[in-house]
């Protein structure tokens, strides 16, 4: 009887115990079109974002705010190298379900936000390994080849520059 009563009180407090409305943060996430003038509201959105995941029991949810926080600290400059951390965790978590739109943000991510032609190939690459039966799997690996040139390009050009010293 002791166990039965401990067991309802557990469950009333977990159900007084405010939540998260992850949902609440991506719509306010997507009311805004430029994050860049305001980091300080992204901080607190990626937040909700995290607790949102922390709190929710299925896995599709916990991918979605996951990704969500990614996504938001892909469009702020200083924060891109944590959204790739954001991605890689679903990549590792459920590498099946949402690995290929995880991992695909991850080479997106390095390329466009980061300017980094080289990790951005490795990340190309390996989604073409991992997911070679992938509706994306065609233009993932012609962007693939696209960034591998343009690699080989910067790469050029710094060796260049170096030999011009």
């Amino acid at each position: 009887m002791n166990k039965y009563l401990s067991l309802a009180a557990v469950a009333l407090l977990a159900a007084c115990t405010p939540g998260v409305d992850g949902e609440q943060a991506i719509a306010d996430m997507a009311a805004r079109s430029n994050w860049a003038t305001d980091s300080l509201g992204s901080y607190a959105i990626v937040a909700r974002l995290e607790q949102a995941a922390a709190e929710s029991e299925d896995d599709s949810l916990w991918a979605r705010y996951q990704l969500a926080a990614g996504d938001l600290e892909a469009q702020i400059p200083s924060r891109a190298l944590f959204a790739i951390r954001h991605y890689m965790r679903v990549v590792d978590s459920l590498p099946d379900r949402f690995g290929p739109r995880a991992l695909f943000a991850v080479a997106t991510t390095f390329d466009v936000a980061l300017g980094d032609q080289i990790r951005a190939a490795q990340a190309y690459e390996l989604f073409v390994q991992r997911y070679p039966q992938h509706p994306w799997a065609g233009r993932v690996d012609t962007m693939l080849q696209l960034t591998r040139t343009n690699a080989d390009s910067l790469l050029l050009q710094q060796i260049q520059a170096k030999s011009n010293e």
